[in-house]
C-alpha cells in the first residue's frame, strides 16, 4: 500500500493506492485406521466416505482510493475502486470420489468494485454522512466441492456456486460532544 497527496485548485487529494494478494494452498487428508484387537490387523481406509477437495486459491486485488476534502475541510469526498480477482484450481486427491456433473474444475472470477462516501462538516460538532458500496466474495474451494455420501442425505458438490455480491447505502449524522460520540445511521444491504 502506498500514499501520496497532492492540491488542485482549492481541493487537497490523499490518494491511497496498492495491491493486496494471497495464495492459499489447501489439502485434506482423512484416514481411518482401523485395529482388530484380537488379530491385530490393522485396516486403512483413506478418506473415509468423506470427499474434500484439495485446492490452491489465489487471491490478488489492485485497489485505488481518493480522499478529497473541498470547502476548507468542511466537505469530504471519498471515492475508491478495487479490481478483485480469484482463481480456484481443485486437485483431486487419494480417496476423493467424483460425483458425475460435479466435477472439480478451475474457477476464475474477477469483479470491478466500487464505493464512494461523503462527510460534510455542519459545524464543530455535527456532521451528516453517506456511503455506497459494493461488495464481492468467491465461495471456497470447500463449499464448491465438498461432498458426503449418506443414509439419510446426500451433500453433494456446488461446482456451479456463483460469487456473493452485496450493494450497501448508508447516511446519517454524526455528533463529537464534550464527553463522547453520537451516531445515528440508517443503512440498506442488498445481497
Amino acid at each position: 500500500q502506498a500514499k501520496s497527496h497532492f492540491a488542485l485548485g482549492s481541493s487537497v487529494h490523499r490518494l491511497t493506492y496498492g495491491f493486496q494478494g494471497d495464495i492459499t494452498r489447501t489439502d485434506y487428508e482423512r484416514r481411518d485406521d482401523v485395529r482388530n484387537l484380537a488379530t491385530g490387523v490393522t485396516t486403512t481406509t483413506i478418506a473415509g466416505g468423506f470427499n474434500f477437495a484439495n485446492a490452491t486459491t489465489t487471491r490478488y486485488d489492485f485497489f485505488l482510493q481518493d480522499e478529497i476534502e473541498l470547502l476548507g475541510g468542511r466537505w469530504t469526498i471519498t471515492p475508491g475502486v478495487r479490481y478483485a480477482n480469484y482463481n480456484i484450481d481443485p486437485r483431486v486427491g487419494a480417496g476423493y470420489v467424483i460425483v458425475p456433473g460435479k466435477e472439480p474444475r478451475e474457477l476464475d472470477s474477477h469483479k470491478l468494485i466500487p464505493q464512494v462516501g461523503t462527510l460534510f462538516k455542519l459545524d464543530e460538532t455535527y456532521s451528516l454522512y453517506a456511503r455506497y458500496a459494493e461488495g464481492f466474495k468467491m465461495p471456497t474451494a470447500q463449499q464448491l466441492f465438498t461432498s458426503v455420501p449418506g443414509a439419510a442425505f446426500d451433500q453433494i458438490p456446488a461446482p456451479n456456486l456463483k460469487p456473493e455480491k452485496v450493494r450497501s447505502l448508508e447516511a446519517g449524522v454524526r455528533a463529537q460532544i464534550e464527553r463522547g460520540y453520537l451516531s445515528i445511521t440508517g443503512f440498506r444491504a442488498d445481497y
